[in-house]
C-alpha cells in the first residue's frame, strides 16, 4: 500500500468514527476492505464460528498492511492505528461472517441506496398538486387571498393578504413520502417538521378561536403562542391541545402505539373521556385504550429532526424507521430476537449500506439488498 492511499484510508477511518464520511468516500472505503477481505485475508470457514479468533486474525492483518510499505510517521500514533483498524474490522467482520454462511458474495455488486431528502407533495383545496421539491423558490400559489411561498431553505410559508373570515375554510395537505421530509410555517407562525411517510392537513387561515390540524405519521411542532386560540393536533383518535410549546408526535397508522413527547411548555392528550397532561421531558403513549406517560430521553424522540437516528430499541423497530427513511421494503427470512436491542447514534445522511453494516456487526444479524428490498436473515 502506498503512502498516499494509506493516509487517505486512515482519514476515512477517522471520518467513520466522527460520523462525517460522505457517500462517495464510503463507496471507496467499502471497495477497499471488500477487496482486502477476499483477496488477502484467506479466511477459513471454521473461523467464522469463532468470532474472537477471526477478530484477532483480521486485526493483525490490518495492522501489518497499514504499516507494511513504509515507516509510520511520528504524528501517526498507534492509538489512532488501533481505532482505524477496529473500525475497518467491524465492517469486515460482519461482511465476512455473512459471506462464509451464505451463497451471497460480499464482492457481488450491492446497489448503493442513499438517504432520504427534502421531498413532498402539496395538495391545494381545489385538489391540484404541486411537487414541492421541484417547485422554484418564491410564490407557488395564490388562492383565497393567501400567498404560498417556497423559501430558499426549502420550507413553505403562508402569508394572508386580507382577512377572509366570511369565506369557507380552505384546507391544504402536505405529504412527505417514504424517503422524504419537509418543513413548513403555518398561517399563525407555527413551525412544523414532517418526517418520512407523514402528512399534515391544515386550513390556509385559522379561526380566531381555534387552530386545528390533522397529522398522519410523525411531526415536530414549535407552536406560536396564542392564548385566545388553542392549537389542536388530531392524530387517529387522540387530540393534543396546547397554547404554545414544542413537542413531537409519532402516530403512524401501522404502529400499535402513538407517542407524544414534550420538550417545552405544556400539552394535554385527550382520547374519549381521558385526559393526560405532560410536563417537559415526559412522553404519553396511547395504545387505543389507555394513555400512559413516562419520563423519556427527549433527544432520541427528535433525533430525526436534527439529522440523525438515536436508537435504544430492538432491531425490528429500528428497521421500521429505516424502511421509511430509505424507502425500502423489509423482508424477514428470520425474525430477530425482540429482546436483542441496539443502542447508538447514526447520521441520517449516510447511505443505507453503511447503516446496515453497523447493525449487522452489533446485532448478530445479516442483510442483503435486492433492489429496494432488504432481506433480513441470521
Amino acid at each position: 500500500m502506498n503512502k498516499r492511499k494509506r493516509q487517505y484510508l486512515t482519514k476515512l477511518a477517522e471520518k467513520i468514527q466522527q460520523g462525517s464520511i460522505t457517500d462517495e468516500e464510503t463507496i471507496f472505503f467499502d471497495k477497499w476492505y471488500n477487496g482486502l477481505s477476499k483477496k488477502e485475508l484467506n479466511i477459513d470457514s471454521q473461523y467464522a464460528k469463532n468470532k474472537n479468533q477471526l477478530k484477532r486474525r483480521i486485526f493483525r492483518r490490518i495492522q501489518n498492511d497499514i504499516k507494511s510499505t513504509e515507516k509510520v510517521p511520528a504524528f501517526f500514533h498507534w492509538k489512532k492505528l488501533a481505532i482505524a483498524a477496529s473500525l475497518v474490522l467491524g465492517t469486515i467482520l460482519g461482511s465476512l461472517y455473512f459471506y462464509l454462511h451464505d451463497d451471497h458474495s460480499i464482492n457481488d455488486p450491492q446497489p448503493i441506496i442513499v438517504a432520504g431528502k427534502n421531498n413532498a407533495i402539496l395538495t391545494l383545496a381545489d385538489g391540484s398538486k404541486i411537487n414541492l421539491s421541484e417547485a422554484a423558490n418564491g410564490l407557488i400559489s395564490h388562492t383565497a387571498n393567501v400567498d404560498i411561498i417556497k423559501t430558499s431553505s426549502g420550507s413553505i410559508q403562508y402569508k394572508s393578504q386580507t382577512s377572509s373570515s366570511n369565506k369557507p375554510t380552505a384546507y391544504n395537505t402536505i405529504e412527505a413520502p417514504a424517503g422524504g421530509k419537509w418543513s413548513l410555517t403555518l398561517p399563525d407562525g407555527t413551525q412544523v417538521w414532517l418526517n418520512s411517510s407523514s402528512s399534515i392537513t391544515y386550513p390556509t387561515q385559522f379561526s380566531a378561536t381555534e387552530r386545528k390540524v390533522k397529522i398522519k405519521g410523525e411531526a415536530f411542532f414549535d407552536v406560536a403562542h396564542n392564548k385566545k386560540a388553542p392549537f389542536i393536533v388530531s392524530s387517529g383518535q387522540q387530540l393534543i391541545r396546547v397554547l404554545g410549546t414544542e413537542f413531537n408526535v409519532e402516530a403512524y397508522e401501522e404502529d400499535a402505539v402513538a407517542k407524544t413527547t414534550l420538550l417545552k411548555g405544556a400539552v394535554a392528550i385527550e382520547s374519549g373521556n381521558k385526559t393526560v397532561k405532560l410536563v417537559p421531558g415526559e412522553q404519553a403513549k396511547w395504545n387505543g385504550k389507555e394513555i400512559v406517560k413516562e419520563v423519556v430521553d427527549t433527544e432520541a424522540a427528535i433525533a430525526w429532526k436534527e439529522g440523525y437516528f438515536k436508537f435504544n430499541e430492538n432491531i425490528e423497530s429500528i428497521l421500521t424507521k429505516i424502511s421509511r427513511w430509505y424507502n425500502v421494503e423489509i423482508i424477514y427470512l428470520s425474525k430477530p430476537d425482540p429482546a436483542t436491542t441496539f443502542s447508538g447514534k447514526i447520521a441520517r445522511d449516510r447511505n443505507l449500506n453503511s447503516v446496515l453494516k453497523m447493525l449487522e456487526y452489533d446485532g448478530n444479524i445479516h442483510f442483503q439488498i435486492q433492489g429496494r428490498r432488504v432481506i433480513v436473515k441470521k
